[in-house]
């Protein structure tokens, strides 16, 4: 069972490229790996050498040397010799798509579901195909996911029998994965057919005006999944929030700001633009770009929330993909996907 669950891990992270897609050039997402050590020369049989310097540089055949990948050194293959793809499997007369070679190495491979349609199993799934793109959606009642001390995370998602999943929403992912295939308690929701968003933000504020005393607006972010929103914390640095829960996957903690000249509580960070946040919300990181003119107003007791601007009582929920609206502060954020007419164009903003 144990075996499962672990490869069910390398699954999500090797096939979905999930944790690619949500963090790729931008800072919230797991800090970048030590370069370690050179990976050494690896002599192929061919003429030339794995240089182990990311590259995956191999000699005219043979196996190359170490394969970098961000420079994790040893005595792997690299470059263009040695890992090589299982062979294709073909389901009702269809060819599935390739499984990548690397995770091929960990024992990823096509299968076909009992409707001769494409999935995905690994030895310990035994004879269990797992169907790409699950049904389900995003349900904030539902826990979220983590494995790996929480370098991997999905957000909660309810599926069609109104049972709690794990939703791993990339490209080619599995879709919405039931509790039961995860290996967590089983829980019941209330499946909502009209809700197509695969994340919400809640965003409770979006600078310190918006808070008290001793207070920092903080939003948190999952490596691999996104934000979940922002709130207002008793603390003196969102940074200590995230060292204090860094071990127990709590996730990245950033404070919110508005412009470039916003004093940010951290050491060594700026109000900056994330590629992970829309440009009407900024936050206190390392990297990033200068916030634009979307974020600036900074009134204290309003969101910046898309076109509108959420007063009192309110907050903002960002539906992806959806519209941004503002909602009741203590009400839990609903799906808000684009309204359109029976003839494809957009009807009113539905409160944005």
């Amino acid at each position: 069972m144990l075996g499962r669950f672990n490869t069910l891990v390398l699954l999500s992270a090797l096939a979905s490229a999930s944790l690619v897609a949500s963090g790729c050039g931008d800072d919230e997402d797991s800090p970048p790996a030590d370069a370690g050590d050179d990976g050494g020369d690896g002599d192929g049989d061919g003429d030339g050498d794995g240089d182990g310097d990311g590259d995956g540089d191999a000699g005219e055949g043979g196996v190359g040397g170490t394969g970098g990948n961000g420079g994790m050194a040893g005595g792997g293959t690299g470059g263009t010799g040695g890992i090589v793809g299982p062979p294709p499997v073909v389901c009702g007369g269809t060819e599935c798509p390739a499984v990548d070679p690397q995770a091929a190495m960990f024992g990823v491979q096509n299968c076909c579901q009992e409707d001769q349609t494409c999935g995905s199993r690994t030895m310990a799934t035994g004879t269990l195909c797992l169907p790409p793109n699950a049904p389900g959606s995003f349900d904030g009642t539902c826990p979220i996911w983590q494995a790996a001390g929480g370098v991997i995370t999905w957000f909660g998602c309810c599926t069609p029998e109104g049972q709690c999943g794990a939703l791993n929403a990339g490209v080619g992912g599995l879709g919405c994965v039931a509790n039961a295939l995860l290996m967590v308690p089983e829980q019941s929701c209330t499946y909502n057919e009209a809700n197509t968003c695969t994340e919400i933000v809640d965003v409770k504020c979006d600078g310190n005006e918006d808070c008290g005393d001793g207070e920092q607006c903080c939003g948190q972010y999952f490596a691999g999944a996104g934000y979940v929103g922002t709130a207002c914390v008793e603390t003196d640095s969102c940074a200590t929030i995230e060292m204090e829960m860094m071990a127990t996957g709590g996730g990245y903690w950033s404070q919110l700001c508005h412009a470039a000249e916003d004093e940010c509580a951290a050491e060594n960070t700026t109000c900056s633009q994330s590629d992970l946040l829309p440009p009407y919300l900024a936050r206190c990181r390392d990297t990033g770009t200068a916030p634009v003119e979307a974020a600036a107003p900074s009134a204290a007791g309003s969101i910046n929330c898309g076109d509108a601007t959420c007063g009192a009582g309110q907050k903002c929920c960002i539906s992806t993909p959806g519209l941004a609206v503002c909602s009741d502060a203590a009400a839990p954020c609903a799906c808000s996907a684009e309204p359109t007419t029976e003839d494809g164009g957009n009807t009113d903003d539905g409160g944005n």
